[in-house]
């Protein structure tokens, strides 16, 4: 598939990789859902870009890799995930490998990341900016240059039971 760029809520769509677009509604019980896809980004920015949404979304079951380098906010940052000025994402097990960043998360609310797979990042597997309420928990983030990275924290998140390992610094 071709990296994903959803920008809000109206890009939801079938040809941005929603496997639900014509049944799902964006709420809690009927979440859009982004599964079972295979993307090489071959260094065009995120896998997947989600920005500036409110609705509720699932990505699952995910290999996202090859995400790098555009000079273009908020897509700069190649992320095998970048979730950006959003809110009710619950992103389970995906692997994340040869990115710049395994998952950038910022400005983000509620986010459920678990069971994920973030390997072999150039920079950091995980990226936590400016966010509040997220739930990181049951990942495996080894062999990046940082494992974990929070700047400009604005409230509580959990870390809980993750498994960090061969990255130069774990958190």
């Amino acid at each position: 598939h071709a990296p994903i760029r959803i920008d809000s809520n109206a890009d939801f769509t079938l040809a941005n990789g929603v496997n639900n677009s014509a049944t799902g509604n964006g709420t809690v019980w009927n979440p859009w859902i982004i599964e079972n896809l295979t993307i090489n980004s071959n260094g065009s920015g995120p896998s997947i870009f989600i920005g500036n949404v409110t609705e509720n979304f699932v990505i699952r079951n995910c290999s996202l890799y090859n995400a790098s380098g555009l000079t273009l906010w908020p897509y700069f940052l190649g992320g095998g995930i970048v979730i950006d000025n959003s809110t009710n994402g619950s992103i389970n097990n995906n692997a994340l490998f040869n990115n710049s960043y395994g998952i950038i998360f910022s400005d983000v609310n509620g986010m459920n990341f678990s069971q994920n797979n973030a390997s072999n990042n150039m920079d950091n597997g995980i990226l936590l900016s400016n966010s509040v309420n997220n739930y990181i928990e049951n990942n495996t983030v080894s062999n990046n240059n940082i494992g974990f990275n929070a700047s400009g924290v604005l409230g509580p998140n959990s870390l809980l039971h993750n498994n960090f390992f061969n990255n130069t610094i774990h958190i």
